[in-house]
């Protein structure tokens, strides 16, 4: 093959991609402990980090896919569809170097997608616990009502109590 600096510019590309993810990663297990903590305003800041970050890979995957579209044609080889294509046309080592990437990548992206679906479930519960809280306190405010011979008596107009002491 020719001058392999396509091929380098896709590993950079890769690799300036991968710790992109892993700052995503970190993030992910930062949102799961605020999430659990209830702090929301600090999970607000780390959400606002994690979508600058979410730009930041869109924008290196855009140039990704270019330089891989360069590779097709300086190396003219309409036919690749992914890395592992790639890694089989080009020489041994710089095809383990791709090879390896990927694998890593699968990796880390699993954990990526591991550490959403944790902290969705997570957050679905903490709704569920708020939606549960507020129909037990909204039921609380609904007065009971009252039998008795007084057609004056006007059940709302009494405060509602949390605990109702009669004896």
């Amino acid at each position: 093959m020719k001058d392999n600096r396509s091929i380098e510019q896709l590993i950079l590309a890769i690799k300036k991609e991968y710790e992109l993810y892993e700052d995503i990663l970190t993030l992910n297990l930062k949102k799961r402990d605020l999430i659990v903590s209830g702090d929301i305003k600090e999970l607000d800041e780390v959400t606002a980090k994690e979508q600058a970050l979410i730009l930041s890979i869109g924008k290196i995957e855009e140039i990704r896919i270019a330089i891989m579209e360069n590779i097709k044609k300086e190396y003219q080889l309409g036919d690749i569809q992914d890395i592992v294509d790639l890694a089989a046309k080009v020489e041994v080592n710089i095809g383990n170097r791709l090879i390896k990437l990927k694998d890593d990548f699968s990796i880390l992206l699993k954990k990526v997608k591991d550490t959403n679906e944790l902290n969705g479930k997570l957050i679905q519960q903490s709704l569920e616990y708020i939606e549960f809280n507020t129909n037990l306190l909204s039921s609380i405010n609904e007065p009971a009502p009252i039998y008795n011979n007084k057609a004056n008596d006007n059940p709302y107009t009494k405060a509602n109590k949390l605990f109702d002491l009669k004896v």
